[in-house]
């Protein structure tokens, strides 16, 4: 049981570390704008969101 709620906590803070590093990276392209993949990035990532 113990080792079950240390799965979960590892799980919830792994998604936390994702989040915070797809936010980052959706503001870094946000910032610039020079590149042509920030279009595709964005779509698949905002995409990801509304799942």
């Amino acid at each position: 049981m113990y080792a079950n709620i240390l799965v979960k906590n590892m799980l919830f803070i792994a998604q936390t570390i994702c989040d915070c590093a797809r936010k980052m990276l959706l503001f870094l392209l946000y910032c610039d704008k020079s590149s042509h993949y920030d279009t595709l990035l964005e779509d698949y990532f905002y995409g990801e969101n509304i799942k």
